[in-house]
């Protein structure tokens, strides 16, 4: 059994996700990619020609809606929330390896990995990427062991998952801790007079809170980086580099 997968949700950025691709057979010339492209239609080909398994999904179920008050994108409705989970899912099943990287065409890897996690996932834990305390309390409203004061979610471009467990996150009952958390955030919103909108609408604290909520843990992974927030040794060391868009367009 290979170590590694690798997986996309791909959106537009032809070019990017063909340099993103083709780093990727440089180092794993047979490993087993999947790509999702969701609400555009010009990635086929790129992904025939780096051998990749490619889904075609109609809808782009992570947008941004001018005046919804979220400056990222974001997942809306449950269905949306579905799509998202029901690809995960699918990967989790057409691989058999220990390991699945989630790929975004602004990553490049520059070599095989050498280390991997102790924790279910591995990813960049940026000291602002923590979740708000309507989110927090909703994770320790499920957490039974190890609750905590603070989360960071993770999950961008280039973090790893371990695949069993991401597979136990998918058929958990995601749609009870989804919808606990919008309604936390609701409350709290009308409690403090704010128009906070939900954390775990965007798909990096999503995952990350389902995580958390089924007792499994993230961790800083040395195998990526992002220049732009770290510092050496690991912007030189690192495997795969994130927020890489020097080919976007």
């Amino acid at each position: 059994m290979d170590d590694v997968s690798f997986f996309m949700l791909g959106y537009g950025q032809p070019k990017a996700t063909d340099k993103c691709l083709e780093s990727i057979r440089q180092s794993y010339p047979k490993e087993k990619i999947i790509v999702f492209e969701n609400g555009t239609d010009v990635l086929k080909a790129v992904c025939k020609k780096h051998n990749a398994t490619y889904f075609h999904q109609h809808k782009n179920y992570q947008q941004y809606v001018k005046g919804k008050g979220f400056k990222h994108v974001g997942m809306w409705s449950m269905n949306d929330f579905a799509m998202f989970i029901d690809q995960h899912q699918m990967v989790c099943e057409l691989t058999n390896t220990k390991w699945l990287v989630y790929l975004e065409s602004d990553c490049f890897l520059r070599r095989r990995f050498k280390y991997f996690p102790k924790a279910s996932v591995g990813g960049i834990m940026h000291f602002f990427n923590v979740f708000r305390k309507d989110i927090q309390d909703s994770i320790n409203h499920f957490r039974v062991d190890n609750q905590k004061r603070k989360y960071i979610f993770s999950f961008a471009g280039g973090s790893i998952v371990n695949r069993v467990d991401l597979l136990k996150v998918c058929e958990s009952d995601w749609r009870k801790h989804i919808q606990y958390a919008i309604d936390k955030n609701e409350t709290y919103n009308s409690i403090h007079n704010r128009k906070f909108v939900c954390d775990i609408r965007c798909r990096d604290a999503m995952l990350s809170y389902l995580f958390y909520v089924n007792e499994l843990e993230i961790e800083d992974w040395e195998e990526v980086t992002e220049y732009k927030w770290d510092s050496e040794p690991k912007t030189i060391f690192a495997a795969i580099i994130h927020d890489y868009k020097r080919h976007y367009e």
